[in-house]
């Protein structure tokens, strides 16, 4: 069943940083959360939404093989009813090829036995059945931003394919 509470995203992220910035494997990543101060809370699953940010973290740290920075940024959108994070890391960057195949099922460019592909996957339906939508955004050099925007106002749960029984 899908709970949905009105949730105060800024609050999800820094329990994820808290939970992820004293793991060795972040000893070496600064995090730095530029989060806006009264951000508009949504309607929205908070473990979920920790599940999203956590993965967004890890594989930014993965990319960045252990050394780098992770910018997490926070705006309201009001005129168009929107919350939008932007996760950005100073990774190698994401080539165009990457890019159009980065949130398929089972798509990765770690080596076998190391990813399974699922985790931009499940990020990106997670953010789907809230209502909002997640790009990935990478010039040439170094670096790569996630984009997530989430509706303000309630909207039509969309469930995922599992949870439609046939009764």
């Amino acid at each position: 069943m899908d709970e949905r509470v009105l949730s105060d995203v800024n609050e999800i992220i820094g329990h994820c940083v808290a939970l992820l910035q004293h793991q060795s494997l972040f000893h070496n990543i600064e995090i730095i959360q530029n989060l806006e101060s009264d951000l508009t809370q949504i309607l929205g699953n908070p473990g979920e939404l920790e599940q999203v940010f956590t993965n967004l973290m890890l594989n930014a740290t993965d990319a960045m093989e252990g050394r780098g920075r992770i910018t997490i940024s926070s705006a309201s959108e009001l005129k168009a009813k929107q919350v939008v994070l932007t996760f950005t890391d100073t990774g190698p960057g994401i080539s165009p090829e990457v890019r159009e195949k980065i949130f398929e099922p089972f798509f990765t460019t770690k080596p076998v036995g190391v990813g399974t592909g699922l985790g931009l996957s499940v990020v990106y339906g997670v953010i789907h059945r809230h209502g909002g939508s997640i790009e990935v955004g990478s010039t040439p050099g170094p670096g790569a931003t996630f984009i997530i925007r989430l509706p303000l106002e309630s909207q039509a749960v969309i469930p995922e394919v599992a949870d439609q029984g046939f009764a």
